[in-house]
């Protein structure tokens, strides 16, 4: 176990200003998970994080099969990615707009690249999770992304093998995050290493970009590319 020399800043059991790192592995019934590091927010604890269940979250509730979380935002996160089982699995990726999975992903064989098209938030012509969840599960949008980053903790880790993020609310309930990567083309890229996240929200000023929640070992952030890769889809409930 490790971590950084500089001593971090604590002011009230709560982590500031510098990004703090440490490793261990932590068992957990079955699964086990190696605790790599902290991105450093106002909202981290100066301590481990309680591991509960599968990838450390509290389930909260379900709706239409589906499990969410409530971290004490605005909404509530669902526990894995459509197409996934656990939280730990990849799941599917698609294209911003669309709502089945593609062999190959280009500009050309984009359903909403270069259309007008609004937020797309719990419309089923066009948010894969509205229409392969039903109820009120829907994308969440670039703002939902921003309180997820700003309000929580964020833990590199890895459970079962899959490197992510553990993202703990202030109420101490947590989702995991897999790294699943992006698809353009017919390749996978960053699988392992990166995650990008479809928002709802398109860019304001083209029709060919939307939004999207990008992180790494080190950094994550709100961000906007084309709309026609393949990307990760983690549905949110009011």
């Amino acid at each position: 176990m490790w971590m950084k020399k500089r001593e971090p800043a604590v002011i009230a059991g709560r982590l500031t200003g510098i990004t703090f790192f440490v490793r261990g592995i932590i068992g957990c019934g079955a699964r086990r998970v190696m605790l790599i590091g902290m991105l450093s927010c106002a909202c981290c604890l100066y301590s481990y994080p309680q591991i509960k269940g599968s990838g450390g979250q509290g389930k909260e509730g379900k709706c239409n099969g589906h499990d969410y979380v409530d971290l004490g935002l605005s909404v509530k996160w669902a526990t894995c990615n459509v197409g996934a089982s656990f939280p730990s699995d990849y799941g599917d990726c698609y294209a911003w707009g669309e709502t089945s999975v593609k062999l190959e992903y280009t500009e050309a064989n984009s359903a909403a690249y270069g259309k007008e098209i609004g937020d797309v938030a719990g419309d089923d012509h066009y948010d894969v999770s509205s229409l392969q969840w039903g109820g009120s599960w829907r994308l969440p949008t670039r703002n939902e992304w921003n309180e997820l980053r700003n309000q929580c903790c964020w833990t590199w880790m890895e459970i079962d093998g899959t490197a992510g993020y553990r993202v703990t609310g202030k109420n101490g309930h947590s989702i995991f995050l897999p790294a699943a990567g992006w698809r353009s083309g017919m390749i996978h890229y960053g699988a392992g290493y990166r995650g990008y996240y479809w928002s709802s929200t398109p860019d304001e000023g083209t029709t060919v970009l939307a939004y999207y929640f990008y992180f790494d070992g080190s950094t994550c952030r709100v961000d906007w590319n084309s709309r026609f890769s393949g990307r990760s889809i983690r549905p949110v409930i009011e």
